[in-house]
């Protein structure tokens, strides 16, 4: 195969300078490369389930991806000139390192599904990025609008003055089109949320590959469908392309007015000193630089949709070479609106107005006509009169060269007898900006009504933030019981329970023993196993007992409260339900819940889990009239059924009631936050050891330790600085991972229990007697590592035991270990490769500890 190259193998000739020249995408694509090791992770996982590649080849595969991923964010991974793209640069790294299990994983893809993966992938994560942005650009104009909604300033209409309006008014309207833009973005991701991994070249695999778990893990709604469309179709591409072009329109109609604004002409503005730039010979200049660039970098945002367009219109089936170039566009249109948007936005934040310059202008170019024909509509005359009769009034003003507020009472009576002097009471620039106060008008207290909804579109913060101000509030959170245990993944929703109790606040936590039989659809692509009455009672007891170690119940007001939404469930009749609560949905409306849209798109749901959403909405009502609780919270897919619980708070009861949701932890590997090689890390040290979940935090990825001190622990902010230099300085030290575990054991297990699991971990690395651990600890500490059992009775030797554990290949890598000096019984070096264990070496009356070198461990157990 050729070197850095996924093809080669049927060519007889290297490729000619040129053709390499041409072919070559690598030098723009390598940003793709984080996608594309977070895909080949996936895969590599995929391989291993079906039987293609073994348990600890995929262990060599992804601990190898992990750490490219790693050094790719650090700068050292980097592509050779001979590589031809970023896959195959990937790959060639891979196998240089690995020997021939790198090459192993390319089965069962190609990098046509590859690089539609990780171009997904990644304008993906972009967007989302893009929507932040936005939504402070929005903010920035909300601020300005709520400034200056009493200051009134001509509006405009084929850049004439029309009709006096708030300035505020005029500010606002550029938040809606952000707005807009940002619910395309989020729209679009709903249709770029599908896998094409799995799709090869176009034709599907016809090995034992599972594509719909690639999309799950790679935080897909699902795969592709359509093979063939899956490594062809580029609408997502060309759909993004177009969304930042208009957001490249929005800017610059933007841009265009700030230059207006900041003319001598207009005079409106001020524009910021950091914002600004001068003239190299006229020493008085101030330019509007950033809006004048918002003007001309629009273009090539709109060039580049051409692009894609352009290069898509003439395509055949499946993949095909002009497909390199959908990605140099979006590259582009990324790079500029990452420079743009905080330029634009810094630049509204620091602008000032001139209102009094703003305000004199407002009655100028007779825009106050309008005025007097709606006055005389409102007396009887048709409005085609009233017209006429204006207009009258405005070239009269022309012929003497004033404005229509300095008309006499005679000279409006000579225009019309209708016109008495009472018109004066609409020739006023407050009185017009003040007589639309209907939905969507100038009016400042049409234009409050605005910014408040525009407001709770970005930022839904602040009446949350005035109910904390006004006293102790009542929140709650929802466990749904489908396990015996709550799990890692519940731990920041947990935390943030046991943070309001300790700022003052009454935490409900809601143990789902009804919705617990139903199922949640949020995030699935199947039916949730529904359980039996019984098994579900077992599992929401189980589960109030985990929570003593979170809260504090007590009889004080902020004492925590355990509800089972059971309680108010079991005995209402179905036709009640219906009556009394179903009545209050919107089909249409709940059709529209992301957790309901993404299943029926991806095959459909039962009524059963769609029902879910009024279930929840129920508990939040009962809790409100039960026990005023005011404030729901959840993971962020929860958002559509918490907010459906706010819908009906305010139907039935009338009431004002609250949402939070806090974002799904990621792991900067890719994988799932909570879930290991092994599945899922359990509270319940019956279903994880306090060794295994101890273990879980000391392997904590560097890039991931400090945000997990952050969100998962109560150290101080001084602390866990202190904690990130280690990060930095001594990253192999791994305090900081000590302390992550350290906090969380203890929180999750009791401080006994992370002494012993503490001790346990250094007693197995030969820092500490093995005799001293007790029964369970070193039992538990024993079963996650690698283990063989042998029955009483005469012992074999010890490099044969070494074999059986797998810490070593084989009985001669076993010997060269102890020659080595290598080789450990119970942290004791061995020395005699014949050396047998006898009944005197067995830790705890039944185990042989074996280690090779300082980390490999593995434990036989006499049975």
């Amino acid at each position: 195969m050729s070197h850095g190259k996924l093809w080669g193998g049927r060519f007889s000739e290297s490729a000619a300078d040129a053709m390499e020249a041409l072919s070559r995408s690598v030098h723009f694509d390598w940003r793709l490369a984080p996608y594309d090791l977070r895909g080949s992770i996936t895969h590599a996982q995929i391989l291993e389930s079906a039987g293609l590649i073994s348990p600890a080849e995929s262990q060599m595969i992804v601990a190898e991806l992990n750490l490219m991923i790693a050094q790719f964010h650090e700068g050292v991974l980097q592509p050779q000139s001979s590589d031809e793209d970023v896959h195959g640069a990937l790959e060639r790294i891979l196998v240089e390192r690995l020997g021939d299990v790198g090459g192993k994983l390319r089965a069962g893809r190609s990098r046509n599904d590859q690089v539609a993966t990780d171009f997904r992938l990644f304008l993906r994560d972009a967007a989302a990025h893009v929507v932040l942005q936005l939504s402070t650009l929005a903010d920035a104009f909300i601020v300005q609008a709520e400034k200056h909604m009493d200051a009134p300033a001509p509006g405009f209409t084929h850049l004439q003055h029309a009709q006096p309006v708030s300035l505020g008014h005029e500010i606002a309207k550029h938040a809606h089109a952000l707005l807009r833009d940002i619910d395309r973005l989020q729209d679009w991701d709903k249709r770029a949320a599908y896998s094409p991994l799995g799709a090869g070249a176009l034709a599907g695999s016809a090995l034992e590959l599972d594509p719909k778990r690639s999309a799950r893990e790679l935080g897909f709604t699902d795969a592709v469908a359509n093979s063939i469309d899956a490594v062809s179709d580029r609408d997502f591409a060309a759909e993004a392309a177009f969304v930042f072009a208009l957001i490249g329109v929005h800017l610059s109609r933007i841009g265009e007015e700030w230059c207006l604004y900041a003319s001598k002409e207009f005079g409106w503005v001020n524009l910021a000193d950091a914002y600004s730039t001068g003239s190299s010979i006229m020493p008085q200049k101030k330019n509007p630089d950033v809006a004048e660039l918002a003007r001309g970098k629009s273009g090539r945002l709109i060039g580049n949709v051409v692009s894609i367009l352009t290069m898509l219109k003439g395509l055949p089936f499946a993949y095909n070479r002009d497909l390199q170039e959908d990605k140099e566009p979006l590259f582009d249109s990324l790079d500029t609106l990452s420079v743009l948007l905080p330029a634009i936005t810094g630049m509204v934040q620091t602008s000032t107005f001139n209102v009094d310059v703003i305000a004199d202008s407002a009655p100028t170019g007779y825009s106050l006509a309008t005025e007097i024909a709606d006055w005389l509509v409102v007396r009887g005359m048709p409005f085609r009169s009233a017209h006429e009769v204006a207009g009258a009034c405005v070239r009269q003003c022309e012929l003497l060269g004033i404005e229509l507020d300095e008309l006499s009472d005679s000279q409006l009576r000579e225009i019309d007898p209708m016109l008495t002097p009472l018109v004066r009471s609409v020739l006023r620039v407050d009185g017009a900006i003040a007589g639309r106060s209907r939905f969507g008008g100038t009016a400042p207290s049409a234009v409050s009504v605005q910014l408040t909804a525009l407001k709770s579109e970005t930022s839904r913060t602040a009446a949350l933030e005035a109910a904390f101000d006004n006293g102790p509030l009542t929140a709650y959170i929802g466990f749904d019981p489908t396990a015996p245990s709550l799990h890692v993944g519940n731990l920041v929703v947990l935390l943030v329970l046991r943070r309001l109790q300790l700022a003052g606040h009454r935490p409900i936590a809601l143990v789902g023993g009804a919705t617990g039989l139903v199922g949640d659809p949020s995030g699935r692509s199947s039916e949730r196993t529904l359980n039996d009455e019984e098994i579900v009672e077992e599992w929401v007891a189980r589960i109030r007992l985990q929570l003593e170690r979170f809260l504090t119940f007590d009889d004080s007001p902020t004492g925590a409260l355990v509800a089972n939404n059971y309680d108010w469930t079991k005995d209402i009749s179905a036709l009640e339900f219906l009556r009394d609560i179903g009545k209050h949905f919107s089909v249409n409306q709940m059709l529209s819940k992301d957790s309901v849209s993404t299943r029926l798109e991806g095959g459909g749901i039962s009524y059963t889990e769609f029902s879910y959403q009024v279930l929840q909405s129920l508990d939040y009502l009962e809790l409100y009239r039960r026990h005023n609780c005011v404030l729901q919270m959840g993971g962020s897919d929860q958002w559509g059924n918490i907010t459906a619980g706010l819908d009906l708070i305010r139907r039935v009861d009338q009431g004002s009631a609250h949402a939070l949701t806090v974002p799904l932890m990621t792991k900067a590997d890719g994988g799932k936050f909570g879930k290991t090689a092994s599945g899922t890390i359990w509270l319940d040290p019956e279903m994880t050891s306090p060794y295994a979940f101890y273990q879980n935090w000391i392997a904590t990825d560097d890039r991931d330790v400090v945000a997990y001190l952050k969100i998962l622990t109560f150290l101080s902010q001084e602390e866990i600085s202190a904690l990130a230099e280690q990060v930095e300085s001594a990253p192999e030290r791994r305090e900081a991972q000590k302390a992550l575990a350290r906090e969380l054991t203890t929180l999750v297990h009791g401080a006994d229990q992370y002494q012993r699991v503490e001790q346990a971990s250094r007693a197995l690395f030969g820092q500490a007697e093995l005799g001293d651990l007790d029964g369970a600890t070193l039992a538990g500490a024993l079963s996650e590592v690698p283990r063989a059992t042998i029955p009483a009775g005469e012992m074999p030797p010890l490099i044969d035991l070494m074999a059986l554990t797998g810490i070593v290949e084989s009985k001669s890598a076993a010997r060269r270990a102890v020659r080595e000096g290598g080789a450990y019984l119970n942290n004791v070096k061995i020395t005699d490769e014949a050396a047998i264990p006898t009944s005197k070496d067995l830790v705890g009356g039944r185990f042989l500890v074996l280690r090779r070198g300082k980390r490999e461990i593995g434990a036989i157990e006499i049975v």
